[in-house]
Formats: structure tokens, sequence, C-alpha cells
């Protein structure tokens, strides 16, 4: 009897959301159950069941069940920390070119709750934009080049989509909101973005 190669089939269970190391934002997950087989000549013979993996849904990376128990408050610390990060660079590109608007906060408070989990309204988002004396672009300068090394290039990715969201959300082009933005790539060591060629990007999955 000649055994030969290996077969894998796989069984996926959408089973939530997690904090994706790869991606460095929450993202849905899949609970991957593998089981390897032989193959005997013309048939397949099982051999026994892999253990269970966590596959990201967004990105498609694939983790140890571990990362689903990492303690959560080492979780909703990054969330934090990485929410005020993007809040605070949105902020600088929203106030670049004049008062910040309406449709900028929304833009704001929609991809914070995408990408961080913290949910916060337009009405706290103006809060935040209006404090008085606050160096935005420095301030997000510093907490982004903090946080690059623990996010992917897909995170760095969507932090720029974001800046772009914003600075799109109230149809104006300008010179400073140019240089927001390529200051806040350059702190998380990106090549910037050409902003008014890319309005309406958004801020996809």
């Amino acid at each position: 009897m000649s055994v030969w190669g290996t077969l894998v089939s796989r069984r996926r269970r959408c089973a939530g959301s997690f904090h994706c190391p790869q991606c460095g934002a929450e993202a849905p997950y899949d609970l991957v159950r593998a089981r390897w087989q032989a193959r005997v000549w013309r048939r397949s013979c099982p051999r026994g069941v892999a253990e269970p993996y966590v596959a990201c849904r967004r990105c498609g990376s694939a983790f140890e069940r571990s990362v689903l128990t990492q303690p959560p408050t080492d979780r909703d610390a990054f969330s934090v920390a990485f929410g005020d990060a993007l809040l605070t660079a949105m902020t600088a590109v929203a106030a670049a070119d004049g008062p910040v608007s309406q449709a900028e906060l929304e833009a704001m408070a929609t991809a914070i709750a995408h990408l961080s989990g913290v949910v916060l309204t337009p009405e706290e988002a103006r809060c935040r934009a209006e404090i008085d004396g606050c160096d935005h672009v420095t301030t997000a300068e510093r907490l982004l080049a903090h946080l690059a090394p623990m996010l992917s290039p897909a995170g760095k990715e969507a932090v720029m989509r974001s800046l772009l969201a914003t600075a799109a959300a109230d149809g104006q082009a300008s010179a400073p909101v140019d240089a927001v933005v390529a200051r806040i790539a350059g702190a998380m060591g990106v090549p910037p973005p050409g902003v008014a060629g890319q309005r309406g990007a958004g801020v996809r999955a």
C-alpha cells in the first residue's frame, strides 16, 4: 500500500471580533478547525484533527487561539491609545483649513468607531477639536510615532485613509491640509498620499 501526500479540510465558523495584531485594530475572525488526511493511492484516510486557529477576516492572517485570551485590559488600552491618536490626527487635518465642519466631525467619529472600536459622538469630537492651545499636529505626530511599531502596514494605511476621508468630508482641498497629512505620514514612516487626488477615498475595511 502506498501512502503519499496530505490533504487538509477546513471548517470555518464566524466567531466574533478580536484585536488583530496584524491589522492593529478590532476585526472579525473565524475559528478554523483543520483536519489532516493522508492520500492512500486513490483514497483519503483521516489522520487527525489539528489544533484550531484564529483567522482574521480582514487581513487573512492566522494566529494561535491564545490571541483571544489576551487580557481585555491590554486590548482596551491599545484601542483607547489608538483612538486618541487617530482622533488627534484627524482633528489636525480637519482644522488645517479652518473651523471643523459637522461633516468632518461625523467622518472622524465613523473612522474611530470602525478602526478602534471606541464610540465617539460628533459632539464629543467637537469638544476635543475645540481645546484651546493644543497643537494637534505635533501631538498627533508624537502619538502615532509611538504606536507605529505596533501597527501593521494595513493599519497604517487605514490611518491614512481616515485622514483622507476627513479631508474630503467638507469638499475642500488645500495646501495646509496636504502639509498636515504629510507630517503625520512621516511620523508613521509611510509616504504621504496625494490628498487632492484621493478625495472620497473613505474608510474601508
